[in-house]
C-alpha cells in the first residue's frame, strides 16, 4: 500500500471520528402525564430551548402518557440504557434514594406556606442526595395536594371502612397510612387506576385535583375531602452516565433550561390546585369535610405509622425528625405573629 492510499485512510478515519464527535445526544425522558399538559408544555419549550442553544448537539426525545409504563419499568429502561430519564412524583423518587420522598409523609403539612418553608430548609440536601446516588436533578415542584376523591362520602374514619383505595406501587408509607386509617389499600401503576375505578376494582384514589383531571379519573368520582392528606412534588431526572457524556458547556445548558422549567412550574402549582378544585366542585363533585373533632386523631394516627416506618429503615428517621423541627418553627412563628395582630388591634 502506497503513501497516498495511508493518507486516504486517515482522511476517513478523521472524518468518522469528527462525524461521531457532532452526533446529537439524544436524552429519552420518559413520563406519564399527557400531550397537551402543563408539564409537557414545558418540556417541550425547554427542549426546544436546548436543542437551539446547543446548536443541535443535545436533544430530549419526550415519551409522554404513560407509553413506557409504570415508574418500575422505566428504571429498569434506564438501568439498561433504552431510556435516560424520567419524571416523577415525591413518592417514586424513593426508589432512587430512600430519604427523596419526606415531604410526600401524609398528614404532614396543613397548607402550602407550611411546606414552601420547609423546602427552603431542605431541598438542597434531597437535590444532593439523588446526585449522589446517581441522578441528575433539576429542582422540584409543587404538583398541588392530594385528597381523597371517592364514591361513598367520606368526612369521618368511619366512612373509610373498607373503602378500596389506590396507593402506588411500592409506596409503603402510603399503604401504612391508609390501613392505619382504617381503609382497604390496592396497589397498582398509576397507569392502570382509571380501569380500576370503572371496573370497580377501585371506589377511591388519592390524588390532586389536576391529577384527577389530567389522567380522567374526575369522571369516576363523585365526592372529595377537603383534607389535604399529601404533599405532592414532582421532579424530572436524568441519570448521571449518559448526561456525564455530554460536554460540560452544554451541560451547563441543559440544567438551566431544565431548572428554569422547574421553578416555572412549582410557582404555578399553587394557582393551578385552586383552579383544578374550583372545576372540579362547578362540575358536580361534591365537597365533603372532615369532622374537625376527628382531624387531630387521624395526624397522630398517621403520625405513629410515618414514625415506625423510620424506625424499621424504610427511610432515615433523623430526616423525618428535622423536617417536623423545621414545621413546627414555621408555626410558632405564625402564632407569635397572629398574636401580635390580634395584641395590636385591641
Amino acid at each position: 500500500m502506497n503513501i497516498s492510499k495511508y493518507n486516504v485512510l486517515l482522511v476517513i478515519l478523521v472524518g468518522l471520528l469528527c462525524s461521531a464527535s457532532a452526533t446529537a445526544q439524544i436524552l429519552k425522558i420518559a413520563t406519564l402525564v399527557p400531550e397537551g399538559s402543563e408539564w409537557m408544555i414545558a418540556l417541550k419549550t425547554a427542549s426546544t430551548e436546548i436543542e437551539a442553544q446547543t446548536n443541535g448537539r443535545v436533544k430530549l426525545k419526550l415519551y409522554g402518557g404513560g407509553v413506557q409504563g409504570s415508574d418500575q419499568n422505566v428504571i429498569r429502561k434506564i438501568r439498561v440504557g433504552q431510556l435516560h430519564g424520567f419524571t416523577t412524583t415525591g413518592g417514586g423518587l424513593t426508589a432512587l434514594h430512600r430519604d427523596a420522598g419526606i415531604y410526600s409523609m401524609p398528614l404532614m403539612f396543613n397548607n402550602i406556606d407550611e411546606a414552601t418553608y420547609v423546602r427552603a430548609k431542605m431541598d438542597n440536601r434531597l437535590r444532593e442526595m439523588l446526585e449522589d446516588a446517581g441522578w441528575v436533578n433539576f429542582g422540584f415542584s409543587f404538583s398541588g395536594f392530594a385528597h381523597l376523591m371517592s364514591n361513598k362520602p367520606v368526612s369521618s374514619l368511619k366512612d373509610l371502612e373498607k373503602l378500596r383505595i389506590w396507593v402506588p406501587e411500592d409506596d409503603r408509607i402510603g399503604f401504612d397510612a391508609i390501613r392505619t386509617l382504617g381503609g382497604a389499600p390496592v396497589q397498582m401503576p398509576m397507569t392502570d387506576v382509571l380501569t380500576g375505578l370503572q371496573t370497580d376494582l377501585l371506589d377511591t384514589v388519592v390524588t390532586s385535583p389536576m391529577g384527577a383531571v389530567v389522567f380522567q379519573w374526575h369522571g369516576q368520582v363523585r365526592y372529595v375531602t377537603e383534607l389535604p392528606l399529601v404533599y405532592l412534588y414532582s421532579a424530572l431526572v436524568i441519570n448521571h452516565k449518559p448526561f456525564s457524556r455530554i460536554a460540560p458547556a452544554d451541560q451547563a445548558i441543559v440544567r438551566e433550561k431544565l431548572e428554569a422549567a422547574q421553578r416555572s412550574l412549582n410557582i404555578s402549582g399553587a394557582d393551578d390546585d385552586d383552579r383544578f378544585m374550583t372545576a372540579l366542585i362547578n362540575s358536580g363533585i361534591q365537597s365533603m369535610t372532615v369532622d374537625p373533632n376527628q382531624v387531630a386523631t387521624w395526624r397522630n394516627l398517621v403520625r405513629n405509622s410515618n414514625r415506625r416506618l423510620g424506625e424499621h429503615g424504610e427511610f432515615t428517621l433523623a430526616e423525618l425528625d428535622e423536617l417536623e423541627a423545621h414545621l413546627a418553627d414555621y408555626r410558632r412563628q405564625v402564632l407569635i405573629k397572629n398574636n401580635g395582630s390580634a395584641g395590636s388591634q385591641r
